[in-house]
């Protein structure tokens, strides 16, 4: 198995075991499954001096319509600004639990009076880049697991084989 945040396939194939299925386009930069998940999210720092160490009280809602390593696209009615730091947690096939998983919004667009967002998952190098080293030192401790939790569900779904 490949971890497919690493993953370059030039002259290969990919499998994607079921439930999932593959989303593909020769630009992207990972390997995006396509999902419909509930998963639950909540602000910890938006643009701005605006900072929740152990996330905002509201919890807020939505659907991952796609996956991969390197993040997700949200459906949800919760708009949330660009830019802003989020702590999500999903189930895959009902019962891989990830949670508390940081992203960074990286996009916003309304249709239909919903948002889809694009986000993508943060480790610690780029969480560096985020908050400031007082604020990363209040981070609420749930919040410090920085290994990719994602990839390595994924890993367990995607199987690659170069020709």
């Amino acid at each position: 198995m490949g971890l497919v945040n690493k993953m370059q396939l030039l002259d290969g194939t990919v499998e994607v075991r079921s439930p999932f299925k593959l989303e593909t386009d020769g630009n992207r930069k990972y390997i995006r499954l396509e999902l419909a998940e509930p998963v639950t999210f909540r602000e910890i720092k938006q643009p701005g001096d605006s900072f929740a160490p152990q996330g905002v009280d509201e919890l807020r809602q939505g659907s991952i319509l796609n996956l991969s390593s390197g993040g997700a696209l949200i459906d949800s009615a919760d708009v949330v600004a660009g830019g802003s730091l989020i702590a999500m947690s999903f189930k895959l096939q009902g019962d891989i639990e990830l949670s508390d998983v940081l992203a960074i919004v990286r996009r916003v667009e309304i249709v239909d009076g919903s948002a889809l967002m694009g986000v993508a998952f943060v480790g610690r190098e780029q969480l560096m880049d985020v908050l400031s080293g007082a604020e990363l030192e209040l981070l609420d401790s749930r919040f410090k697991r920085f290994e990719m939790q994602a990839a390595n569900v994924l890993a367990e779904f995607i199987t690659t084989e170069e020709n």
